[in-house]
């Protein structure tokens, strides 16, 4: 069953266009890793230093897979300048869909 992971993020208070602009160049790698199924980045309208990035993946486990590559790559010691604290990420099971 698939699932989907949140990704929240806070930026620094300048760099909230650096950290989109950022996210938008490396989400379409994102996208094409094996078992995402899909995401959007989302900013909140009334603090833009904070958005999420909704993920759906097919198991926890590609997500990890994929997170550890992020890492290996050095791609999470590129963005941290970027931010205000340690992004928080979260899975949640699908309990029902309503198109």
């Amino acid at each position: 069953m698939a699932v989907v992971v949140t990704l929240e993020a806070k930026s620094q208070p300048d760099k909230a266009g650096d950290l989109v602009e950022f996210l938008k160049r490396i989400l379409p790698d994102t996208r094409a890793y094996a078992g995402c199924l899909g995401l959007q980045l989302v900013v909140d309208q009334d603090d833009p230093t904070r958005l999420v990035v909704l993920e759906r993946w097919e198991t926890r486990k590609h997500y990890e897979t994929y997170l550890q590559w992020r890492e290996d790559s050095g791609t999470l010691a590129q963005v941290a300048p970027l931010l205000a604290a340690p992004p928080a990420i979260h899975f949640h099971d699908i309990e029902g869909e309503y198109p």
